[in-house]
């Protein structure tokens, strides 16, 4: 498996060099070839793809081709409804779109009371926080005391039996710095503003 990124390494922009360098290595331990390029055009015989045209004319030859660009909130179906939209349904801090219309998950949109600026989060674990903080603020009633929504982001993903758990939101972190243990040793990894624990899946 050949795995195509823009760049330097994987994940870098989010992990810091170092953990993304940790990873790096994990994947080609495990036979993944690391290619650093953008696809420009996915190539195709008899009607499959059959790999990808990089930005520098060069190609790259494949059985599939995957392609991860991201996403986008899908609301074309609430277009004329009254329902605000903005990067998604435009909810208040409290979650709410407008009179009785709430919103949780990845395409509520609401102004994060600790920074000021409207956020949207694609991750499982808010999907489920936030729809129990938009129903608490239902249940509340008109008059009753309403709550802004302010989580800590948390995410995680498992490869290869590693485990990186991430709070907060590491991306944009000026710097990364390992405060305790070694990468070596998948032990703990904080940066500015975010906390990375990386240990092993296994018990």
């Amino acid at each position: 498996m050949t795995w195509l990124v823009a760049a330097a390494a994987p994940l870098a922009a989010v992990l810091g060099a170092e953990t993304a360098a940790l990873l790096t290595g994990l994947h080609r331990a495990h036979g993944v070839r690391i290619h650093r390029g953008t696809a420009r055009a996915v190539l195709q015989r008899r009607g499959r793809a059959a790999g990808v045209r990089l930005a520098d004319g060069s190609e790259l030859a494949a059985d599939a081709v995957l392609m991860a660009i991201g996403s986008e909130p899908a609301t074309e179906w609430l277009a004329g409804s009254g329902v605000p939209l903005a990067d998604g349904v435009a909810c208040d801090a409290h979650c709410a779109a407008g009179p009785g219309v709430w919103a949780a998950g990845d395409a509520a949109c609401w102004p994060d009371p600790r920074t000021g600026r409207r956020r949207r989060l694609e991750q499982r674990t808010n999907a489920t926080e936030q729809a129990q903080h938009a129903a608490r603020n239902l249940l509340a009633g008109p008059d009753g005391t309403r709550q802004a929504y302010a989580p800590v982001p948390y995410l995680w993903t498992d490869q290869y039996g590693l485990r990186v758990q991430a709070f907060g939101r590491p991306g944009g972190a000026d710097r990364f710095e390992l405060v305790d243990g070694s990468l070596a040793d998948h032990r703990k990894w904080v940066g500015p503003a975010c906390c990375w624990l990386l240990r092993s899946a296994q018990p």
